[in-house]
């Protein structure tokens, strides 16, 4: 059985549209990008995407399956498994006693392996809504190299660098159409900052997304969520969001996480030796209160 889901529209223009359809035979998915204009320009995109994501293999990366030009007209389909728990935000909304932990460590290990690659891997898009779920409830980096290609369909009356709705989490130097900033490394460590606090969109409070731009390229960032956040994680994740030469690196985000998971497992240890040490001095205490009443005993 096959289906277009047409919840998923990502780019509606006079000229095309760019949505995800989902393939629902044998548990696997595509993404369908269609575009009745720059046709040979796109095609050379989705082939090059194509084969850059047939060359990644990472538990937290969604695998690729091949390619698919035969089940929608004038489309082209990058085929991947089928993940049952959807996205990042729709897993935690329906398990929210989910190891939010875990879930950052395989953003971050996902990421990792991207920007490691000879050479690196752009994301391009990174968001909740981009991060799937596996059966096994491991998150999986999903629609990297999209944004190219998103590039490609945009016409000259079109702005942005690629990430049309995803305005939200971009870094603010994406916003600069005086500078030559392009996506790289660095703003996908600023979305990556924007991701791990999303409970909801980054600025959630404001709309519409055009105001969204003009807050960030004066300096604004997202609120620090009410809950569940350390001082030392926020701390790590305002670094995402300074200038770009200034920002972490994947390398420098896990080492501050491993740090800080050390620290709490050190302070654990700590608090497990001193109990046999409190209990020492616990007998020691009431051998010493019963030798005095004894002494003192009129016998």
């Amino acid at each position: 059985v096959l289906h277009e889901n047409s919840r998923y529209f990502l780019l509606h223009f006079a000229f095309g549209v760019l949505r995800r359809g989902e393939i629902i035979r044998n548990g696997v998915e595509g993404t369908r990008i269609s575009g009745k204009g720059r046709r040979k320009q796109l095609f050379k995109e989705f082939s090059q995407e194509a084969l850059v994501w047939s060359q990644l293999e990472h538990p937290n990366v969604l695998p690729f399956l091949g390619t698919n030009m035969d089940l929608f007209p004038d489309t082209y389909c990058l085929v991947s498994p089928w993940c049952s728990h959807g996205n990042v935000m729709i897993y935690l909304s329906t398990h929210p006693e989910a190891n939010k932990t875990g879930i950052i460590l395989d953003i971050l290990q996902g990421l990792e392996y991207l920007h490691t690659r000879n050479p690196p891997v752009v994301h391009g898009d990174l968001k909740g809504a981009n991060i799937l779920v596996s059966d096994l409830g491991q998150c999986c980096l999903a629609d990297f190299g999209l944004a190219g290609m998103m590039s490609t369909l945009q016409t000259p009356a079109s702005t942005g660098h690629g990430t049309n709705g995803s305005i939200r989490w971009m870094a603010p130097e994406l916003f600069d159409y005086t500078t030559s900033s392009k996506l790289s490394t660095s703003t996908d460590m600023y979305s990556l900052g924007c991701t791990i606090i999303t409970g909801s969109p980054p600025f959630s409070e404001v709309k519409p997304d055009i105001a969204v731009s003009i807050q960030v390229m004066h300096g604004f960032r997202p609120l620090r969520p009410v809950e569940g956040f350390s001082d030392r994680l926020w701390t790590a994740v305002e670094r995402c969001w300074l200038a770009p030469d200034k920002r972490h690196t994947v390398k420098t985000f896990m080492v501050e996480l491993s740090m800080q998971e050390w620290t709490k497992r050190e302070r654990n240890s700590d608090s497990r030796r001193l109990k046999p040490l409190r209990f020492f001095f616990f007998v020691v205490f009431l051998f010493i209160a019963l030798i005095l009443i004894w002494a003192g005993d009129p016998l």
